[in-house]
C-alpha cells in the first residue's frame, strides 16, 4: 500500500494510517482477498473528505498489475472502481476525494451481447439485480431507436445486463442521466432471441451525429465526439467528466473460441442543448 501524501490546509500533526481489514469476502466483494482502510488523522481528528482528488496506490501481492483496478467503498455502499492513475510503476493507482476502504480487482465492462447464431435461455432475474424503472428515454435518430432507460445496479463483480431486452441500461456508479459527469448507457449488441440488439449498429455513429435523452418534460441533446473500441477491462469509457457527457456502450466482435466478445464499443457525446 502506498497512501497519499497531502496535508490538508489548516491542519497540523497529520499522519497517514493504512491498515489491513481482513478478506474481501467479509465485505461481500470477491475480486480480491485483502481490504485496506486508509485514513488521514490530524490533531483535530480523522479527515475523510477532501476538496481535490487524492491518489491511492496498492501493490499487488502477485506483482501483476495488468487488468487490475482499485476499488473503493465508503459507508455501507458497494465497492466501485476508481478512475485509474499510473503515477507509480508496479502499483495499481486510483484517484478519489474520500478515504475509507480499498481493494484490488480485475474489473470488466459489462457483457452486453449473447452468442450469435443461437437462442440463449437464462435464469430468472435475481431480486438484488432488479433494474430500476425511470421516466427517461433514449432517442437515437441515426439508428432509428427510441428506447426506455432503466437503472442497472452494480454487483461485486460489475454489472449484469442480461435482462435488458430492448431497454438501455444506465450503469449505477456513473453519473445519473442529464447530470454533470459521464453517464454510461449500455444496450445489447445481440439478443438472447438470436436477433440484433438495439446497439447492433452503434459503430455507425460518427463525429457530429446527435441523440437525445427525454427527461422531466425536457429534451437533452448530445453530439458525438468519438467512437472507439476498448478492451473489456479498460476503465477509459467510465472516466469522469466535468461537464454533462454520455457514453453509449456495447460489445463487438464475438470470439467463437472463447465464447466471449473481444471488445467494447464506446461512443462518447457531449451535451449541446436543453429544450
Amino acid at each position: 500500500m502506498s497512501p497519499p501524501s497531502p496535508s490538508p490546509p489548516g491542519e497540523i500533526n497529520c499522519k497517514i494510517v493504512a491498515s489491513l481489514e481482513g478478506d474481501s469476502g467479509d465485505y461481500d466483494f470477491t475480486l480480491d482477498d485483502t481490504i485496506y482502510d486508509v485514513k488521514i488523522v490530524c490533531a483535530s481528528g480523522e479527515i475523510n473528505l477532501f476538496l481535490a482528488p487524492l491518489t491511492i496506490c496498492v501493490r499487488p501481492k502477485d506483482g501483476l498489475t495488468a487488468d487490475k483496478t482499485l476499488f473503493h467503498r465508503h459507508g455501507v455502499g458497494a465497492f466501485t472502481p476508481l478512475p485509474a492513475s499510473d503515477i507509480r510503476p508496479a502499483y495499481v493507482c486510483g484517484t478519489t476525494q474520500v478515504l475509507s476502504l480499498f481493494t484490488l480487482g480485475e474489473f470488466a465492462l459489462p457483457d452486453t451481447g449473447f452468442a450469435p447464431d443461437a437462442e440463449t435461455i437464462f435464469g430468472i432475474q435475481p431480486a438484488d439485480l432488479a433494474y430500476a424503472t425511470t421516466d427517461l428515454s433514449l432517442n437515437i435518430p441515426e439508428l432509428g431507436l427510441n428506447m426506455p432507460i432503466v437503472g442497472v445496479p452494480q454487483s461485486p463483480n460489475g454489472w449484469d445486463v442480461s435482462w435488458l431486452g430492448n431497454s438501455a441500461g444506465y450503469l449505477y456508479g456513473t453519473a445519473f442521466p442529464t447530470l454533470t459527469g459521464n453517464t454510461v448507457l449500455t444496450a445489447h449488441v445481440w439478443g438472447a432471441d438470436n436477433q440484433p440488439g438495439p446497439f447492433a449498429q452503434l459503430d455507425d455513429l460518427s463525429f457530429g451525429d446527435r441523440f437525445s435523452i427525454s427527461a422531466w418534460g425536457a429534451t437533452y441533446t448530445y453530439e458525438v465526439r468519438s467512437n472507439a473500441l476498448y478492451s473489456p477491462t479498460s476503465l477509459r469509457p467510465l472516466a469522469h467528466q466535468d461537464y454533462d457527457w454520455v457514453t453509449l456502450l456495447t460489445c463487438q466482435y464475438f470470439d467463437e473460441e472463447s465464447g466471449e466478445y473481444s471488445y467494447r464499443r464506446a461512443v462518447r457525446a457531449v451535451l449541446i442543448s436543453v429544450e
